[in-house]
């Protein structure tokens, strides 16, 4: 459960609920403080709120001597199992997240954003988030705040997991600060740094995260902030996930962060609205063909350039496609979406789809591809690797031929019973294509038995031969006697889908009436043959 107080609540109210968190009438693992202006906020609800944090800490502090003093116990009693359910019960109820929600303030808000690590670097799997709804500065209250806290924390082992900041830009001073207090976290895992602006204050007063771009000082400025963070970077080994959307860091600057990650730990790398282009690429490729890449997930959606035509500019991905194909076994999860993806690159990532077995989710939503591209894919899509489970190629597309795009897709689906989600545009749906990704997510895949080549051509062609949505090809008796006849694996969906459709076409029933169709009825004795075989 989350306790919210928001500044605006009475003073009362505060209280009370300070008060119940503290004697324990309600636990909760969730803290939020929204629009607090701490240097002006009633002296009583600070104290209360100090309490609170401080018995916080004591809390763990007990509930680890407990732990420690009958840990034995848990490897030699009988009720082991039980006693480690109790102990995981009370590892619930430990405060693991407190967020600072636009809130401002001077030499209070440092002391209560230090008391905020304090508390959460008691527990395990903890998180801090400091987040504003428009963009500011990063207060020296805060990052002084962090590094007090953390100084705290560096003759412990901190087992803080996430570090959140949102809408804050980073100035040389309070990065400095960032690095020292970070240098006291290496076993933090997650560090994300998030910009919020607007396409006006982008184009035209070419801002990011790091700050204006204009002048000479300010590029000075710049260049130190990006120093600070590659060694803060360097600084954490530990590192899985990295988030740096909306950031809007020039290719340059990205591409030097980048270096400053490590590719054996790193497992997911988040850069939505940045401008990854040829130097970021090229670090990016380096990750991943790293001998030891860890990178599961990889997000470079809206890779956006300043002045970008209807706000996408276009990616190439040859690098990326060649890392696909040639060494990387570990990225699952890419996402390309709102790019303009150009026919050839959209080409080579078809390739690379067909030749690397590991990846199970690629998204290109809003990416303008055009038939020919689309055909590309259409092309290889049935020798995709059995893990391919989601693709999804919706969104703004340019289809001049989308009949043409519709048939392509829907006999490559024919020969692929491993892919479970397919999103095209609307103008290129079929519900043909429903069906068959029903029947894939069913278990058609159980017809790639030994010795059933056969079967699996004669039933794709019993599919094909049916287009129309509202018509089903009614099996053999048995389900062994016949080259059309399905697998048992696959009639509970069969039988789902007749009924749906006999409701739909010949009894016209609503979708909410629960009485059973003629066309369920006359089936129901085989399909419960086949589910308790």
């Amino acid at each position: 459960m989350r306790l919210f107080l928001h500044g605006r609540l009475e003073s009362s109210m505060m209280l009370e609920r300070l008060e119940q968190a503290r004697n324990g009438t309600t636990c909760y693992s969730s803290l939020l403080l929204s629009n607090w202006n701490v240097d002006e906020m009633d002296a009583d609800i600070l104290y209360a709120l100090e309490e609170y944090l401080n018995y916080q800490q004591e809390l763990h502090r007990q509930q680890q001597q407990e732990q420690h003093r009958r840990q034995w116990c848990i490897q030699a009693s009988k009720n082991s199992t039980s006693f480690q359910h109790e102990q995981n019960k009370k590892k619930t109820q430990q405060l693991r997240e407190i967020i600072l929600y636009n809130c401002t303030g001077g030499q209070r808000l440092q002391h209560l954003v230090a008391l905020s690590l304090d508390t959460t670097a008691q527990a395990d799997e903890s998180s801090i988030t400091i987040r504003y709804d428009k963009q500011r500065k990063l207060s020296l209250a805060i990052a002084n705040g962090l590094l007090e806290g953390a100084k705290r924390q560096c003759a412990l082992s901190c087992p803080l997991k996430s570090l959140i900041l949102k809408g804050m830009t980073l100035t040389p001073e309070t990065t400095d600060r960032l690095h020292q207090a970070l240098a006291h976290l290496p076993n933090l895992q997650e560090l994300t740094i998030r910009g919020i602006f607007t396409l006006q204050e982008l184009d035209r007063k070419h801002v990011s995260i790091l700050g204006k771009h204009g002048t000479r000082q300010q590029m000075h400025d710049i260049e130190c902030t990006v120093d600070l963070l590659y060694d803060i970077l360097q600084g954490l080994p530990q590192l899985k996930l990295l988030d740096l959307q909306h950031c809007h860091l020039p290719d340059q600057y990205l591409a030097d962060l980048l270096e400053g990650l490590y590719p054996e730990t790193l497992q997911t790398l988040r850069l939505r609205g940045n401008m990854c282009m040829e130097e970021s690429q090229e670090m990016v490729y380096d990750l991943l063909m790293h001998k030891q890449c860890a990178l599961q997930e990889l997000d470079l959606s809206w890779q956006r350039l300043p002045q970008a035509s209807r706000n996408y500019s276009i990616l190439h991905l040859d690098l990326l496609s060649k890392a696909l194909v040639e060494r990387n076994t570990s990225l699952q999860r890419l996402n390309l979406s709102d790019n303009r993806l150009p026919d050839e690159d959209v080409s080579l990532l078809a390739v690379a789809l067909l030749r690397n077995t590991f990846l199970t989710t690629v998204r290109l939503q809003n990416c303008r591809i055009t038939s020919r591209g689309f055909l590309a894919l259409a092309q290889t899509l049935p020798m995709w690797s059995e893990n391919m489970k989601s693709i999804q190629i919706d969104g703004s597309q340019k289809v001049e031929k989308a009949s043409l795009v519709r048939k392509r897709f829907f006999q490559a689906l024919l020969k692929n019973v491993y892919l479970q989600q397919l999103d095209l545009p609307d103008s290129c749906q079929s519900k043909s294509m429903d069906w068959v990704l029903e029947l894939n997510r069913a278990g058609r895949r159980a017809l790639l038995a030994p010795s059933s080549d056969e079967e699996v051509s004669e039933s794709s062609s019993a599919i094909s031969s049916h287009e129309d949505d509202t018509s089903i090809s009614t099996p053999a008796n048995s389900s062994n006697s016949s080259p059309l006849a399905l697998s048992d694996n696959l009639w509970p969906t069969i039988l789902e889908r007749a009924d749906r459709v006999a409701r739909r076409e010949y009894l016209q029933e609503e979708a909410s009436t629960k009485a059973a169709s003629a066309m369920y009825l006359l089936f129901r004795e085989k399909g419960y043959q086949a589910i308790i075989r």
